[in-house]
C-alpha cells in the first residue's frame, strides 16, 4: 500500500504541533503591504500587520504559491512512490486550488487535489482528519471520503465590524460602507457555495451574541471541531465563545487563533470568525 502524504496552504492556520504530528506539507500564501512581504506562520507579528493595514490607503496584495514551487514540492513528495492529497482553500476566495491542479498535472506521481470549500480552521478540520488517517495507514479512497464528510458538515461564520476593507476590495460599494459606518452596522456572513453570503446585519455586541445563541440552539448534532479566530478582537471572540459554551455545555473549550492575514485583508480589524464541524 502506497504511503499517503497531505499538503495544504498556509490559510489553514495549522499549528507547528499539528504540522509535525501529521507530517503535513504547508505551502504559504503571502501578503505584501507597504513593500514588505508577510508570510503567515506562528512567528508572524499579526498585530503589527493589522495595525499597518489599517493605516494604509490601499489593501495588502495577496499572492498564492508560485506554480514552480508547487511542482517542486509535489515531485519531491511523490518521488518515493507516495500518493499525495492536496487540500486547498476554496476557489471562491483564491485561485490557489486551480494552480495546485495545474501543478499536479505536471507531475508524474499520484496527486489528488481537493477544493476544501473553506478557509482557515474550517480548512484545517479536513487537513487534520486527513493527516490523522494517513498516519494510521488509511487508503486514499477512505481519506477522500472522510474529507468530503467533514466538508459537508462544516460551517464558517464571520463577523465584520468595519466595512471599509470590503469596500476597498470591491465586494461592497463605498456608499454601502459609508452607510454602515453611519448606522454602526456590523455584518455577519457565512461562507457557502456562492462565497460569502450575508446572514444578518446587526448594530451591537448583544445582537452578535444573540445571533450565535440562536444558531447553536438549532445545532442538534455532536460538535466534533470548533475554533474561533479574530483580528485583534479577543474580547468579543471570548464573549461569543463563552456564550456558545453555555448553549452547548458539552463543548468545554473553544481554541482562539489570530485570523489569517488573507482573511484580515478582506474582513478588516476587529473581525471575528466561528467555524465548527458536526457528526
Amino acid at each position: 500500500m502506497p504511503n499517503i502524504k497531505i499538503v495544504t496552504d498556509s490559510t489553514a492556520g495549522l499549528t507547528t504541533k499539528e504540522i509535525e504530528n501529521f507530517n503535513i506539507t504547508v505551502l504559504p500564501l503571502t501578503v505584501s503591504l507597504n513593500g514588505e512581504e508577510w508570510v503567515p506562520d506562528e512567528n508572524m507579528d499579526y498585530e503589527g500587520f493589522i495595525d499597518q493595514m489599517e493605516a494604509a490607503k490601499e489593501l495588502p496584495r495577496t499572492s498564492q504559491p508560485a506554480i514552480g514551487k508547487m511542482v517542486e514540492a509535489l515531485e519531491n513528495l511523490t518521488a518515493d512512490g507516495s500518493s499525495v492529497i492536496v487540500i486547498s482553500l476554496t476557489e471562491k476566495l483564491s485561485g490557489t486550488v486551480t494552480t495546485f491542479q495545474q501543478a499536479a498535472d505536471m507531475v508524474s506521481g499520484d496527486v489528488t487535489v481537493v477544493d476544501s470549500k473553506f478557509i482557515s480552521r474550517a480548512l484545517a478540520f479536513q487537513v487534520i482528519e486527513a493527516g490523522e488517517m494517513a498516519k494510521a495507514g488509511a487508503t486514499k479512497e477512505a481519506i477522500l471520503e472522510r474529507v468530503k464528510f467533514i466538508q459537508e458538515h462544516t460551517k464558517l461564520f464571520i463577523v465584520v465590524l468595519n466595512l471599509d476593507n470590503l469596500a476597498k476590495g470591491g465586494r461592497i460599494g463605498k456608499m454601502t460602507s459609508a452607510i454602515g459606518h453611519l448606522l454602526s452596522i456590523k455584518l455577519i456572513a457565512e461562507l457557502g457555495e456562492g462565497g460569502l453570503e450575508a446572514k444578518a446585519k446587526v448594530r451591537s455586541e448583544k445582537q452578535i451574541i444573540k445571533f450565535f445563541n440562536s444558531h447553536f440552539e438549532g445545532v442538534t448534532e455532536n460538535v466534533k471541531y470548533i475554533d474561533m479566530m479574530h483580528a485583534m478582537n479577543n474580547e468579543l471572540s471570548e464573549k461569543v465563545a463563552n456564550s456558545i459554551k453555555v448553549i452547548k455545555p458539552q463543548i468545554k473549550e473553544i481554541p482562539q487563533f489570530f485570523v489569517d492575514p488573507i482573511i484580515a485583508t478582506h474582513a478588516g480589524k476587529g473581525a471575528v470568525a466561528v467555524m465548527y464541524c458536526t457528526e
